[in-house]
């Protein structure tokens, strides 16, 4: 299986996967979006940034550790992880909204990749 923690050190790279193509479906991953999350204070989905100050997210897979997380906003809003919590093997992210400039909902991708 490749894992983030397998490519971040140099362990897997394009010459070991077949045909040298190295394409986010070969690797372990999650993604999610703005569909996913739940605003903090009007439960919407997607959240509005200029109502909810933070945006919930619980990854569907099962993981024994905090996976790596990168947050990949697509709006014109300020968007930050602010905690991410592993309970059990649920794991929670939770989405800061900082500055707002004309965006109105959220829109942005998670990645999880485990390690």
């Amino acid at each position: 299986m490749v894992t983030g923690s397998k490519i971040a050190n140099n362990s897997v790279s394009a010459k070991h996967l077949d045909g040298s193509l190295f394409t986010l479906s070969k690797i372990s991953h999650e993604l999610q979006d703005q569909e996913k999350g739940i605003g903090d204070q009007t439960q919407a989905t997607p959240a509005r940034v200029r109502d909810d100050r933070f945006i919930s997210h619980k990854l569907d897979k099962e993981y024994n550790t905090i996976p790596h997380i990168i947050l990949t906003n697509q709006c014109n809003c300020f968007l930050y992880i602010a905690d991410i919590k592993l309970d059990g093997t649920q794991v929670t992210i939770t989405i800061g909204i900082g500055q707002v400039f004309d965006a109105e909902f959220a829109k942005y991708q998670l990645l999880a990749l485990p390690y």
